[in-house]
């Protein structure tokens, strides 16, 4: 079916062997051993910065991963294409040794995993929680924030300890929460998968399996089948965790990143490590959902937060704002609190609020300073939590949660 193929590969053979009898082979004078090694080092050197900055995506920016085979989907939505970017050494590379087979493990009988845990669910109307197919649905994941961190989820906070998370708190008390929910990964590249798409992460990221180039029936696509537009938000690059590349696949139809909050915002914001901080994006998002509720239907809008990552840096002027806490992160877990509740009463009066349904969750859990929260598997608890606000929506689920419960 493609011969044409075959014939531009004879081609291009000919047109390499005339060419190198064309140029030929020039005469090299002898060179000192000392000036040999010192040239060929140099140009050694050279070299290899320059494969470690394309095999990091063309950036050295540290948020940023190794290229995966996903990230094909930066240039096409169409997984069909993806074979005709991605080179077959790459493809080899990226697969060495991941294509395990995946033990079919059997502990109990059918019936009895099936009273257990039903793979049937049956939905509650919506029309109780004044929730509809024309409702907003706005997911907010935070980063590193683990259920140990948020007083209003830990028992393990001592009587009179100050909270960390003073607004996430509050509105608890508003919302419906899973107060025993879990992750379904170890990091930030695990989160979209299992959120968007139920597909958990095991020993190996999902996005770095060659399962990632596929296509999905994913919540966004769901959406959009519902007559929703979709969108995702994110302070890092584009490149970054393989967000937009699987976003993509899943059905986000516009993404909104560092470059284009920078394209239109200016270049001050950024945090010298990985994106803008939350404080000043989120007004940015705010903008952004404005604009997507004029546009005649629903919108289904995920953001992805950043500034309670490692470094845990404050911005210029902040530092004093925010008090120790027991660990590192407190501090950081204390802006971004503060960052959402300065979103949350920003948008309030907007038209588009009350008809909204937010959900709030963490990527995952980032250490404890109890021995209860560094013990599987509560080292693994996150929040999980949907408010709409109207205050219908409101009570709390002992009942086993999971990212992938989400979708």
């Amino acid at each position: 079916d493609f011969w044409y193929g075959f014939v531009f590969y004879i081609i291009l053979l000919a047109i390499l062997w005339f060419g190198y009898r064309a140029v030929g082979q020039k005469p090299q004078q002898p060179v000192s051993n000392k000036r040999y090694y010192t040239v060929n080092s140099a140009y050694l050197a050279l070299m290899a910065v320059v494969i470690i900055f394309f095999v990091r995506g063309a950036t050295f920016s540290a948020s940023s991963y190794p290229i995966n085979m996903n990230d094909a989907f930066l240039y096409t939505a169409n997984p069909s294409h993806t074979s005709v970017i991605l080179s077959n050494p790459f493809c080899i590379i990226r697969t060495m040794a991941r294509t395990k087979d995946i033990p079919n493990l059997h502990y109990f009988d059918d019936k009895v995993a099936q009273n257990m845990a039903p793979t049937t669910h049956t939905s509650v109307d919506g029309n109780v929680y004044d929730i509809d197919q024309k409702t907003n649905v706005v997911v907010i994941i935070l980063e590193s924030f683990g259920k140990a961190h948020i007083k209003g989820l830990s028992d393990q906070f001592k009587p009179g300890q100050e909270a960390n998370t003073p607004f996430i708190d509050s509105l608890m008390d508003h919302s419906y929460v899973f107060t025993n929910a879990f992750q379904n990964g170890r990091r930030s590249v695990d989160a979209l998968p299992a959120i968007w798409a139920s597909i958990p992460s095991f020993k190996n990221h999902f996005l770095s399996l060659p399962n990632a180039v596929a296509t999905y029936h994913a919540l966004p696509a769901c959406m959009e089948e519902m007559g929703y537009s979709t969108a995702f938000f994110h302070g890092g690059v584009r490149e970054t965790m393989g967000f937009v590349s699987f976003g993509k696949i899943a059905g986000i139809d516009d993404f909104y990143m560092r470059e284009d909050y920078e394209a239109e915002m200016g270049t001050d914001d950024f945090d010298g490590k990985w994106g803008i901080w939350a404080h000043k994006f989120m007004p940015y998002l705010h903008k952004k959902l404005n604009t997507m509720s004029q546009q005649n239907k629903p919108f289904f809008a995920t953001f992805f937060s950043l500034s309670s990552h490692h470094p845990y840096a404050l911005p210029a002027g902040m530092e004093n704002k925010f008090s120790e806490g027991t660990l590192p992160i407190h501090r950081s877990i204390k802006y971004s609190d503060y960052a959402v509740k300065e979103f949350f009463n920003s948008i309030k009066n907007e038209p588009w609020y009350n008809n909204t349904l937010f959900i709030i969750t963490a990527d995952h859990s980032s250490g404890a300073d109890s021995k209860k929260f560094n013990k599987q598997p509560y080292e693994y608890s996150i929040p999980l939590m949907f408010f709409k606000p109207g205050g219908k929506f409101v009570g709390k689920d002992d009942h086993v949660m999971q990212h992938m419960d989400v979708m």
